[in-house]
Order: structure tokens, then sequence, then C-alpha cells
């Protein structure tokens, strides 16, 4: 069951909401790579948000994530509206499968910034990760509303709802987002992934005679 849920997430693009720059909340917070790094120019003065930041990003790229987990522990202790810390220590959580401590991660970021988008979004994927498919619709709801426009927390909505055998809903959902056919086919994925072979298979044939068919792309 984990394995084909697992392939049903891939192939519904389903979004564990990237820890980047644009998510924080801490004013004057600036990307702009030629600022001065008290870790690089060796002064004694205090690491910038975005100097802790960055360590932990390239310790991640290292496949540090112990130490790149201490590190943004230590953001998050000095720089508690930094929202990306928590964002990337739920993601190196996850990685660890550590999935209860990347919730409470999350959750603690969204005492700081109520209603956040990406915080609540991954929140749901968490929740789906545990098969809590009502608790990860009402996050993946919460983020949408949040931005509407963003169309990865429709689609999440969508996954929900399929898991919860909610096809029509889930399917109303994808055809808003993707082509008649594509819609069809994750449907047919999500019933796949809950063993209803016949809605299934139903999917499928539908995909199918509104032109998608995956094994001809």
């Amino acid at each position: 069951m984990h394995r084909t849920i697992t392939t049903a997430l891939i192939v519904l693009a389903l979004t564990f909401t990237a820890g980047c720059a644009s998510t924080s909340v801490e004013t004057g917070y600036d990307t702009q790579a030629g600022d001065m790094d008290p870790f690089l120019d060796g002064s004694d003065r205090k690491p910038t948000a975005k100097t802790l930041y960055r360590m932990a990003r390239l310790l991640i790229v290292q496949d540090k994530d112990e130490q790149a987990a201490f590190v943004l522990t230590r953001l998050m202790s000095e720089y508690p509206t930094f929202i990306p810390a928590y964002i990337e220590l739920a993601e190196v959580n996850m990685r660890q499968r550590r999935v209860d401590e990347a919730m409470d991660v999350l959750a603690s970021g969204l005492v700081v910034a109520p209603g956040h988008a990406p915080l609540m979004n991954n929140l749901g994927m968490c929740a789906m990760i545990k098969s809590d498919y009502n608790a990860a619709l009402d996050h993946f709801t919460q983020a949408s509303a949040a931005e509407p426009d963003d169309a990865r927390y429709r689609a999440n909505m969508a996954a929900a709802l399929g898991m919860l055998g909610r096809y029509d809903e889930s399917l109303a959902i994808y055809e808003m987002i993707v082509t008649r056919g594509k819609a069809h086919y994750n449907v047919a994925v999500l019933a796949e992934a809950r063993n209803d072979t016949e809605r299934a298979r139903q999917a499928h044939f539908d995909a199918r005679r509104y032109g998608y068919d995956p094994d001809k792309l």
C-alpha cells in the first residue's frame, strides 16, 4: 500500500512546499548574494538569519541532515519569525521519516505565522503520509484558501478527496487545473491506491476517452 500511495503522490505532483526565501515574515530579509557574511569575514557579529539559513542549506546539499537540523533549530530560536527555517527543518525530519517531529515543527511555524499557506500545505502532506486524509484535506483547503491562485494546493485537495473515496469531488477539482483526460487519470491512480479496481478501471477508460494515455506519451 505504501508503495502504491507514494507512486500516486508523485504522479499527482503532491507538493511539499519548499522553504524559499519568499516565505519569510522576517522583515528586511535580503537574498542578495553580495551581502556581508559574519561567518565568512571573521567578525564576532551575531550571524544573520540569512547566514544561518545558507549554512543549513549547504549542509543539506552535503547530506549532513543532523548538522543542518542543529543549525535550523538555532535559527528558529534566534529568529523565530524566519519561516523558511521551519519548512526546511520539517523537510529534514521527513527525510529521516520523523513525521510527527515534522508536524510539530510546522505547527510551531503556524503559531508564528497563522494562515501561512506553505506551512499548512506541508502539514497536509504529513497527514497524507500518516493516512489521515480528513486532516490532510482540511490543511490543503486552508492553504488553498490562503493562496487561491496556487494550483498545487488545489491539486493536493483533490488527492486527499480521492483518497477519501470522494472521487467526483476530486475529479471536479482536477478538471479546474489539468486537462479532462489527465484529471480522470489522476482519479484512476488514487482509486488504485485505495484498491478500488472498478473505479480505477472506469477512470482509466475515461482518461483514454478524453485523449490521455500515459503509455503513448
